[in-house]
């Protein structure tokens, strides 16, 4: 087998074909507009913020090295100012990288834990959600990863039946219980249990004028009005845009009466 497949094991590990070459991956279900619809704010919203954390990650990445340089450039200098200046700033911008690695761990982590919650709340025709999330994702210039984190079996179950492969069960990360909330100001938070009670929130985005926004203009607000017994007029569902607009709002995650929807992810 080796010896049959060894001249194109070369163009295997160096060619690698563009996202849109697997839109007829999936194919033969049912694919409603409303279903779209969810998938492109979904994808848009894991993309910007995946984007985001790497941007920043480089950004201090090439600041860290920079301060580096600048020290490495005097630190033979008879100038102690000099010294004591470019050794602080080198310093910082450790600090700033090293807790920057921290903080995109713990954001990727969340954003991971939100398309699984959203995803696994998608109980019937999984297949079909699959399909249109694909469809999104063919669109675009990206990896394709959030279709595996998203619906691995079902990916793996169409792999098989396109292919005439053999079925097999996809081991699953453990599950666990968390939800997502979006309040009357359009921004979104993941919620999770916390031992001893109570909850964690963490702020994934917010929704404004059809645009997604990463960074919290009014973090002070969190704790108390994310309480899912709060006065149902504290949720707000947004204008919702017309399909061929960027950013949709995820109308999906917020239940009719304005309280958090929990699902097992």
């Amino acid at each position: 087998l080796y010896n049959h497949v060894r001249k194109d094991i070369e163009d295997l590990l160096t060619n690698k074909a563009p996202i849109e070459a697997f839109k007829g991956l999936v194919v033969g279900e049912e694919v409603s507009r409303e279903m779209l619809k969810d998938c492109h704010f979904v994808n848009r919203a894991y993309a910007a913020i995946v984007s985001m954390i790497a941007e920043r990650h480089e950004q201090l990445k090439l600041r860290l090295e920079e301060a580096r340089a600048d020290w490495d450039a005097v630190r033979k200098n008879p100038d102690r100012d000099l010294r004591k200046q470019k050794l602080l700033a080198k310093t910082q911008a450790q600090g700033a990288y090293r807790f920057d690695e921290d903080r995109g761990k713990y954001e990727m982590k969340a954003i991971l834990a939100y398309i699984r919650i959203w995803a696994q709340n998608k109980t019937e025709n999984r297949k079909a959600w699959l399909q249109a999330l694909n469809r999104i994702v063919c669109g675009g210039k990206g990896s394709g990863s959030i279709l595996f984190l998203a619906f691995p079996q079902e990916l793996i179950d169409k792999l098989a039946e396109r292919t005439g492969g053999r079925f097999v069960r996809v081991h699953l990360p453990q599950l666990s219980v968390g939800s997502v909330y979006t309040d009357s100001t359009g921004r979104t938070f993941l919620v999770e249990p916390i031992n001893r009670g109570g909850e964690k929130k963490t702020f994934l985005w917010k929704y404004r004028d059809g645009k997604i926004l990463l960074d919290d203009d009014n973090p002070a607000v969190l704790a108390d009005n994310l309480a899912p017994n709060n006065d149902p007029s504290g949720t707000a569902t947004l204008p919702e845009p017309g399909l061929d607009d960027v950013e949709f709002l995820p109308s999906t995650f917020i239940e009719e009466d304005g309280h958090d929807a929990a699902w097992a992810m």
